[in-house]
This record gives C-alpha cells, sequence and structure tokens, in this order.
C-alpha cells in the first residue's frame, strides 16, 4: 500500500468512524481508507506514531508523532531507537519495533497481487451488483402494482446476499471500518422486510415506505463500494493482538 501508520487515531478520524475510545492502537492509511484494529490499548502510543514506507523497494521507518515532528515516548527498530521525529532505513522486512510501550513484530509484504488471489475483490463487487439487480426488481414490481406476498423470494435473496458478503468482506476489512455500513445495510432488510411480511395491505404509505427502504439500502452499497473498489482497498494486512 506504500505507507501505514502505526499509532492512536486523530479525533476526526475516531468521529467519523464512532470510535469513543482514544487509547485504541491501529494500523491505517488514509489514502487507501485502510484501517485495522489492533486490539491493544495504550495511551503511551502517539497519534500517528510511526510510518512505515516502502519507496523503491527501500523500507523506510520515521518516528513520526502527530505532526510529523516525532513522538512522546520513542520509537524502537530491534531495541535501537530512532532520533526523535527522523528516519532509518531497513533492510530486513521482517523485524521487531517497539512504540512506547507496545512491542511490535512487522512483517511487509509488498506482493499485492499474491494477497489479491486469495479471493477476488471482484466476488465482492459481484454480489453487490446483484444486491443493486435485485432492489431494482423489485421497485420495478412496485411500480407494475405486484402485490407485496409476491415480494418474499426477492427478500430471501437479499438476505442470503448480505450473508455473502459478511462471509467475504472480513478478509479485505477490519469490522471497525466496514461494521457501521453493514449494521445500516441489516437496518434498510429489516424495514423491508416489515413492509413486506408484515403488511397485509399495498397502500399507498406502505409502498412509499418500502420504496424509501429500498432506496436507502441501494444508498449503503453504493457507500460500500466506493470503500471496496480495488486500489482503495489493502488485502489482508493481518493482525492477531501484537502483529502485523
Amino acid at each position: 500500500m506504500g505507507y501505514f501508520y502505526i499509532g492512536r487515531l486523530d479525533k476526526s478520524v475516531r468521529d467519523r468512524l464512532s470510535i469513543e475510545d482514544f487509547s485504541e492502537v491501529y494500523v491505517f492509511n488514509d489514502e487507501k481508507n485502510f484501517i485495522q484494529n489492533m486490539n491493544v490499548k495504550s495511551r503511551k502510543v502517539s497519534r500517528r506514531h510511526v510510518l512505515i514506507k516502502l519507496i523503491s523497494g527501500e523500507l523506510i521507518v520515521k518516528d513520526h508523532g502527530r505532526d510529523g515532528s516525532g513522538s512522546t515516548y520513542g520509537t524502537y527498530v530491534d531495541g535501537i531507537q530512532i532520533k526523535r521525529g527522523s528516519s532509518v532505513s531497513i533492510h530486513n522486512k521482517s523485524f521487531k519495533l517497539r512504540i512506547a510501550d507496545l512491542e511490535v513484530e512487522v512483517n511487509i509484504v509488498d506482493d499485492y497481487d499474491r494477497y489479491r488471489s486469495f479471493t477476488s475483490i471482484n466476488e465482492v463487487l459481484n454480489i453487490i451488483d446483484k444486491i443493486m439487480s435485485v432492489i431494482n426488481e423489485v421497485r420495478l414490481q412496485l411500480r407494475c402494482g405486484v402485490p407485496l406476498h409476491m415480494l418474499n423470494p426477492h427478500l430471501v435473496a437479499l438476505d442470503d446476499l448480505v450473508r455473502s458478503l459478511e462471509a467475504y468482506l472480513p478478509r479485505f476489512f477490519d469490522r471497525c471500518l466496514i461494521g457501521h455500513i453493514l449494521d445500516k445495510i441489516h437496518s434498510s432488510i429489516d424495514s423491508i422486510r416489515c413492509c413486506i411480511v408484515d403488511s397485509n395491505s399495498s397502500d399507498a404509505v406502505i409502498l412509499r415506505l418500502l420504496d424509501d427502504a429500498l432506496m436507502e439500502l441501494k444508498g449503503h452499497l453504493e457507500a460500500l463500494d466506493k470503500i471496496v473498489r480495488p486500489g482503495n482497498i489493502v488485502k489482508e494486512c493481518s493482525t492477531d493482538g501484537r502483529r502485523i
């Protein structure tokens, strides 16, 4: 992905993602919309504590800090401290990193295509397209006056497709990044279900509510599509506690 930070998040990012705990530590890349929770907490780790870049095959590690001038509690590579605000070149793509009181083992993989082959991102995009097709089909049938109970097969299809999305997406994204969108998708599905299953009529109010729920679902999918599109993702930067 070119570069990534390890550290606590800026307040603006926490607010955007509804993250209340400012002590959580993340691996993230702003330009790629990538964020991965390391499942550890430390108030000594600075915001954007360390910056790791791969430039023309050369690995650069910088003690970055909030504004680039350096961290408060220091950055160490294989036990050697980096001068505050300075950068060092690393020849090994596997090394031990200490940022403040957090020990991290880093393994850099720059073969993005090899990781993408694990599960093609096109599968996720295809699922999104299929859900969009179901939405368009339901709206078309509504305009043709099809009774609501005839739409039950479409509701089943939506449920199945959303479950498929949830199976694929964690392989590419941390739940923190996509969770709020998935929650909104489920909320829209629930609204659609209420209109189709719990209603015995096709009056104007129900039809309007159903169409509104369908359009909300479409909007959430479009937001998800923008995150998922190739060029906006980084495939499987894995973490298991303190390893990345």
